[in-house]
């Protein structure tokens, strides 16, 4: 869901996946995306630093294995996760497995899935989380391939204490709100196609284009940038 290539260290409420690794983002209706509030920087010329990273306040690095639950991963358990931990839990290490304070992607995913394991759309996954919250690991944990499971009462009256409160979208090219927005702390969800050729991206590495087949949607969390990093 969030990205990278790591070992694997889950938390206690998450089981490791199979090898195979699914995406799952839906590409949502224009008019879908037109309803959420624009987020729009304007900024004098330096105003920006040449980089910055949230990456060390991010929750552990998870993996959504053969599941099309990345929008959910992304999202519940990567942003809403690094926000819980600059607020609620900023007493806590970012990256602790400790399944109460991480988020359950299966809340999000689950409820959206409607028993059929084919991915959600981002505009889907943000009302549930506005209406319904989040719930921890440790009240729906998470298994990659039971997406039919749905959460239990526990989880719907602990997820109302992390609800989002606010959201809005950034124009595809917009670069500067993007950049704006992670130099002011706020990670970014970002929807990407993915071609094959991404399977192949060692660390460190800079994407310079898209080549080999096209593999579908795919949504991942946008935690930082560096200038001096371009092609």
């Amino acid at each position: 869901g969030s990205g990278g290539s790591v070992a694997w260290s889950p938390a206690a409420g998450l089981q490791q996946p199979a090898a195979r690794y699914s995406l799952g983002l839906i590409t949502a209706d224009p008019a879908d995306i037109a309803r959420l509030p624009s987020i729009r920087h304007v900024l004098s010329v330096g105003g920006l630093p040449s980089s910055t990273d949230l990456s060390a306040k991010m929750p552990a690095v998870g993996n959504q294995g053969g599941e099309g639950s990345c929008v959910a991963w992304a999202l519940a358990y990567a942003m809403r996760g690094y926000e819980a931990r600059e607020d609620v839990w900023s007493s806590i290490a970012p990256q602790t497995t400790d399944p109460a304070l991480n988020f359950s992607p299966s809340f999000v995913y689950n409820q959206l899935a409607h028993g059929k394991d084919t991915g959600i759309t981002i505009p889907a996954a943000l009302t549930l989380l506005e209406q319904k919250g989040a719930a921890t690991l440790a009240d729906m944990p998470y298994v990659a391939g039971q997406f039919t499971t749905q959460p239990p009462a526990a989880a719907f009256a602990d997820a109302v204490h992390y609800k989002l409160s606010s959201f809005g979208s950034i124009a595809p090219t917009d670069l500067t709100s993007m950049k704006a927005q992670l130099a002011a702390g706020i990670p970014v969800l970002l929807a990407i196609k993915v071609y094959s050729n991404l399977y192949a991206l060692k660390s460190n590495q800079v994407y310079t284009g898209i080549s080999g087949t096209y593999e579908g949607g795919h949504a991942v969390s946008l935690v930082g940038y560096d200038d001096t990093k371009q092609t």
